[in-house]
């Protein structure tokens, strides 16, 4: 398998006084690894981009856009599991969320990496899907493949609270779903703040 390179595509920018052709390349970075990508990046307010691989060895990365920087890396962590879903960043950009493939949810802190929030599924059960944020409320929806749809208070001044509550969202439908199914798409947040899940 060839090394992994992030590239970030723009349609126009400057530099140097220099106009680029749209769709130029304005930054590659080869993080001289295997794993595998299957999630989008997440931009925090800052320009520091967020992403996780998956893989023997998985890694989420803070990731500087600038070719200028020194160390394009602003830090590393290495989560219990491979990434599978995009990254959110809450609204303040203090912190970025996002589970693995053990039913691991972390929520980092973006100045340095350090986990400010935890939460683990028992059993242990792969989330795939991209986990969403309220941000009126501070809470974390994630849907796992035990078929259930998570409700975590992700503000709470504990480091592992325990969910806000657990909707079984195939428990009027069991003919739809076996455990083991691969669930991927993410819920959604309407204006309310209804949740939507297929």
């Amino acid at each position: 398998m060839k090394k992994l390179k992030l590239r970030f595509i723009v349609l126009l920018f400057t530099m140097a006084g220099l106009k680029a052709a749209p769709g130029d390349t304005k930054w590659c970075l080869d993080l001289a690894t295997t794993q595998t990508v299957f999630c989008s990046p997440a931009l925090g307010p800052d320009g520091v981009v967020y992403i996780g691989v998956h893989g023997s060895t998985p890694k989420f990365y803070a990731l500087f856009h600038n070719p200028t920087t020194p160390s394009q890396i602003k830090w590393q962590f290495t989560p219990n599991g491979g990434v599978i879903g995009s990254p959110a960043v809450n609204r303040a950009g203090t912190t970025v969320y996002f589970a693995t493939d053990t039913g691991r949810v972390y929520g980092l802190s973006t100045s340095s990496g350090a986990i400010t929030y935890t939460f683990t599924i028992s059993p242990a059960t792969s989330i795939k899907a991209t986990p969403v944020l309220n941000f009126a409320e501070d809470t974390l929806y994630v849907i796992a493949e035990d078929g259930k749809l998570y409700s975590l208070p992700v503000a709470s001044s504990a480091s592992s609270p325990p969910p806000n509550w657990i909707k079984n969202i195939f428990a009027g439908n069991p003919e739809d779903f076996e455990v083991g199914d691969v669930l991927t798409p993410s819920p959604a947040i309407g204006p309310d703040g209804t949740i939507y899940a297929i």
